[in-house]
């Protein structure tokens, strides 16, 4: 016999021995890990094993199961389960599988040292939703496998279908491909996959399609390091009913990050889609090779370093255009123990048991951590290209070093550790051409030589007016500005201003209250004696509001006489008046100013500075204490441009807020002295209704000054006796009740409530009523929206709760 043929024999009977022979031992693996788990299991609180036998043959097995899961979890996981055991009765699974034995397994999972194959059949309440369902193939079919080194993969594929989907009385069309998900599970690494080739929806009206998607997700080192992957071919969705249609297509990127500290991952990550569009109605936008990136990571030690960067390649809105836009961020010197002590803070809050000066307390100590590392935020770089690259352009940054305490800091020392530094350009072109988009969004019949005569008159207009302000650079090329802020002197293209400080400190007056921003002052540091009155007042007193004729204002920056974190301009430290206030628990206090010009309001309280600008309306201020305490309340009038005018100032617990006006009638009233039926509405409403806020369109005013037509001294004209509105309410003790209309002119709101008249006109803002009511009664509401000026005027009005 030829010595190659017995050679060629050998190798394979040695193959075949060889391979049975590890068939045999990878069997007898199997049978000693199913033992292994077994035991394991039977040990566990959470499982009960009624069954778990395996039955070995030769290269597969059969592994028959009655398993129990009995949770004894904490937390969401536990309430999870045990609402799932309490719909279906129990979490129970039993069965059988049959485990075929390595080396080869077949089934798409090549090598292994054991896999077995599970099977979900269609049940007949899903098969009546889909009645093209394939016979009698399974919904999803589930592959699992062990592999020589220990590792664990599971693949889930389900099952193709083109056809409709049953949904009560309507049908759907549905085509589904290529839909899975894969689990890999090797040591502490897990790794998780999800895939769709294609996933259709469509019925007459809307269309919703994802093709070729795949999410990938890679945890290693116990969850300490992740790393993530997304790909997408298209998303589109329309609806023709709305004439919607969105459309996202080559959407793909990936990122990695590592555990640092609690809520802090370090890491990078990069995203990129090729195109976006979005239309309704009539109106398109479109953008094209859009880049996302950004990064978190250590710096140096414990100081973290953070960027972000956008890029758009080109940018469409219905017919205008922009070429190119960039957009940077950056954060560096974060205090990485101090944000994340932020992070878990913000997700321990619990509302309603919180103390306020323990959380204040706490933040406080935060904000000076962070602040204490020299924090700075950059936006750079910022660009759009709108006719050439680049041509609008601008850069930003802003930092905070040398302050221990910030809440002990007064607005000069926050001045003067702060670094600023900020720029602006656009060329004359690219303002000519956003002159230019403007004009053609409101007239598309501009002929090209009108659009440019048009474009170059506007910038030759803008020039104009913004030329010698000092705040903008004009040259042939366009126009510019920078600000520089550092050692406490502010540059304006390159001009040092002495305003710096005092634009910081208005600006910190238009947060609301700034005591917390202040110095340290205290009532016994400034007079006692009041330029204009010295007033005790005991809550609910009357009248009320009590009034002070003052004269307010002066030249001396109220930050710098008062030392107070405050806008405005006052004449010394003298107060302008100085009330004594003995609070109560049952009303706040209010205090406010109106005068012909723009004033501001500088209040040292029983607990620190509080300052204000415009909250009253009309260029007056206003400062509210919820909670008021008792003793002394020093109070400024200011001028915000300098100079004094003639002011009044009013003290009151009813005009809370600026927002409700109780007026008494000249006469008694009841809501049966009027017609039961509104005008326009009848409505019944309970606490915590929907939708909130309920609406009423109506026909607001009349020529029929409300105090005659009504008997009330309630401002506006109104048609006639009848409500607009009557709106029956029952009460609860949650929530406040809110009345309030808006109009093109200016209104007012008349309301006969089951309290009395309440009033108002501007406290909604832009010349429209708003009435709050903190603690609203049950019964019936009647509802008049009034005229300033007699006429009436198309209004909206809206009952809403807060």
């Amino acid at each position: 016999m030829n010595k190659t043929v017995l050679y060629t024999a050998a190798v394979l009977v040695a193959g075949v021995v060889t391979y049975l022979g590890s068939v045999i031992f990878i069997g007898v693996q199997v049978e000693s890990a199913i033992s292994s788990i077994e035991a394991d299991m039977i040990q566990s609180d959470e499982l009960i094993v009624h069954r778990f036998e395996y039955e070995s043959g030769f290269g597969r097995g059969v592994l028959s199961y009655d398993l129990e899961l009995s949770p004894a979890f904490d937390g969401m996981t536990g309430e999870l389960l045990a609402e799932i055991a309490a719909a279906i009765g129990e979490l129970r699974a039993e069965g059988a599988l049959d485990v075929t034995h390595g080396p080869w397994v077949g089934d798409g999972m090549g090598f292994a040292a054991a896999g077995t194959k599970l099977e979900f059949p269609v049940s007949d309440e899903v098969r009546q939703l889909l009645p093209q369902y394939p016979g009698s193939a399974p919904a999803a079919t589930v592959y699992a496998s062990v592999g020589f080194g220990g590792s664990a993969s599971l693949r889930l594929e389900t099952l193709a279908y083109d056809g409709r989907l049953v949904m009560e009385d309507e049908s759907i069309s549905l085509t589904t491909a290529g839909v899975g998900a894969e689990l890999v599970l090797s040591g502490d690494d897990v790794g998780v996959g999800f895939d769709i080739g294609t996933v259709r929806l469509f019925n007459e009206a809307t269309v919703l399609l994802v093709d070729g998607m795949a999410l990938g997700l890679e945890t290693s080192n116990s969850l300490s390091e992740l790393a993530l992957s997304f790909d997408l071919d298209e998303l589109s969705v329309s609806d023709t009913d709305s004439d919607t249609q969105l459309r996202v297509q080559s959407f793909a990127g990936s990122g990695s990050s590592t555990s640092f500290l609690p809520g802090i991952w370090l890491g990078d990550n990069n995203f990129s889609i090729e195109r976006v569009s979005l239309e309704i109605d009539e109106t398109a936008v479109e953008a094209l090779n859009i880049s996302v990136s950004g990064g978190i990571n250590e710096d140096t030690d414990g100081l973290l370093a953070a960027t972000s960067m956008l890029n758009i390649g080109e940018l469409k809105v219905a017919e205008a255009s922009v070429n190119g836009i960039e957009f940077g961020a950056g954060y560096e010197n974060i205090n990485a123990e101090a944000l994340s002590d932020f992070i878990q803070l913000s997700e321990e809050f619990d509302v309603d048991s919180v103390d306020a000066d323990e959380l204040l307390g706490a933040l406080l100590s935060m904000v000076n951590s962070l602040s204490a590392d020299g924090p700075t935020l950059t936006v750079a770089p910022v660009a759009i290209s709108l006719v050439e690259s680049g041509d609008t352009s601008a850069a930003f940054s802003v930092g905070l070093s040398g302050i221990a305490a910030i809440e002990e800091a007064t607005a000069e020392e926050l001045f003067e550790a702060m670094t600023l530094s900020g720029e602006f350009s656009i060329t004359a072109d690219a303002v000519r051409k956003l002159i230019e988009i403007g004009l053609t969004s409101s007239d598309d019949t501009l002929s090209a030589q009108e659009l440019e005569s048009a474009s170059d008159s506007g910038y030759q207009q803008l020039v104009s007016a913004v030329e010698g302000s000092g705040f903008v650079a004009i040259s042939d090329s366009g126009l510019s500005t920078s600000v520089e802020v550092s050692g406490g002197a502010m540059r304006i293209n390159g001009e040092e201003t002495a305003a710096g400080a005092e634009l910081f400190a208005a600006a910190l007056s238009q947060l609301g209250d700034t005591g917390a921003l202040a110095s340290d002052a205290d009532t016994s540091d400034f007079p006692s004696e009041a330029l204009y009155d010295n007033v005790s007042l005991v809550t609910g007193f009357t009248p009320d509001p009590y009034l002070v004729s003052i004269v307010a204002g002066g030249d001396s920056a109220a930050s710098e006489e008062l030392g107070a974190a405050c806008a405005g301009n006052v004449t010394s430290k003298q107060p302008d008046v100085a009330l004594n206030y003995t609070a109560g628990s049952s009303f706040g206090l209010y205090l406010y100013a109106e005068a012909a010009e723009d004033t501001t309001l500088i209040v040292l309280g029983p607990d620190g500075w509080h300052c204000d600008d415009d909250s009253h309306g009309d260029l007056n201020p206003g400062v509210t204490f919820d909670s008021p305490s008792s003793g002394d309340y020093l109070i400024w009038v200011g001028t915000y441009g300098g100079g004094v005018v003639d002011a009044e100032l009013g003290i009151t617990e009813t005009l809370f807020g600026d927002t409700s006006v109780a007026v008494t009638s000249s006469g008694s009233a009841d809501t049966v002295d009027f017609p039961s039926d509104g005008l326009f509405e009848n409505v019944s409403l309970t606490t915590g209704f929907t939708p909130d806020p309920y609406t009423v369109e109506l026909a607001a005013g009349g020529e029929n000054p409300a105090p005659s037509e009504l008997g009330t001294e309630c401002t506006g004209n109104v048609t006639s006796s009848q409500p607009d509105v009557v709106l029956n309410y029952t009460a609860g003790s949650d929530y406040g009740l809110s009345l309030y209309a808006e109009s093109d002119l200016d209104t007012t709101l008349i309301v006969l409530a089951p309290g009395g008249w309440q009033c108002d006109d501007d406290s909604y803002g832009d010349l429209n009523p708003n009435i709050r009511l903190d603690s609203p009664q049950s019964g019936d509401y009647l509802i008049w929206i009034g005229t300033y000026d007699s006429g009436v005027a198309d209004a909206v009005l809206g009952i809403s709760e807060y």
